[in-house]
């Protein structure tokens, strides 16, 4: 494990102004693409934000904004009064097996391409899905423009206008494939 001012950063992440990309996540792809490629070590302390906006020349709360994504997303961990360290989650989370999983939680997951409904009703106590989506990802135009063009469909109108009671299984497709 090496000391944080003997880390690099400048050497492995580049951060290209002219990109419609924002700089923080310019800052998050490639400190991931570091720590796959072993150039940053799990365990390793990383220097503070201060320091690391100095390395990478530009302002605190960028830095602040990427170190705040990569905890979220599990490729740091904070230990308060400690310091902040490198993680790899993509290696916890292949020690877990799914079946290792399941059989210590004692049921089953639901998985399904269909998205959620909310008024969906089972028997079941406790409802698990995949995930949810990261929704600062979703291009609202490009959506409200697929909903404005399917919608004037006259096929489209005429499925809306036979669904069943429980809802139409035909958009949740639609949205599915396009998501």
């Amino acid at each position: 494990m090496s000391s944080p001012e003997n880390i690099p950063f400048s050497k492995f992440i580049k951060i290209d102004r002219r990109k419609s990309e924002p700089i923080y996540l310019q800052i998050v792809y490639q400190f991931i693409q570091a720590v796959q490629r072993h150039f940053l070590e799990e365990g390793e302390k990383i220097p503070g934000s201060r320091q690391l906006s100095q390395d990478l020349k530009v302002h605190r709360k960028t830095i602040v904004s990427a170190l705040e994504e990569l905890r979220q997303q599990g490729w740091i961990s904070t230990k308060p009064a400690i310091g902040t360290f490198v993680q790899h989650p993509e290696q916890i989370k292949s020690n877990i097996t799914e079946s290792n999983f399941e059989q210590a939680a004692k049921f089953d997951f639901h998985k399904s391409f269909l998205l959620d409904s909310p008024h969906h009703k089972t028997d079941i106590q406790a409802h698990f899905t995949d995930g949810t989506p990261d929704y600062r990802l979703i291009q609202t135009k490009e959506l409200s423009q697929f909903y404005s063009s399917a919608l004037s469909r006259k096929k489209v109108i005429d499925k809306i206008a036979t669904a069943s009671v429980e809802g139409n299984t035909f958009f949740k497709e639609q949205l599915t494939n396009y998501l």
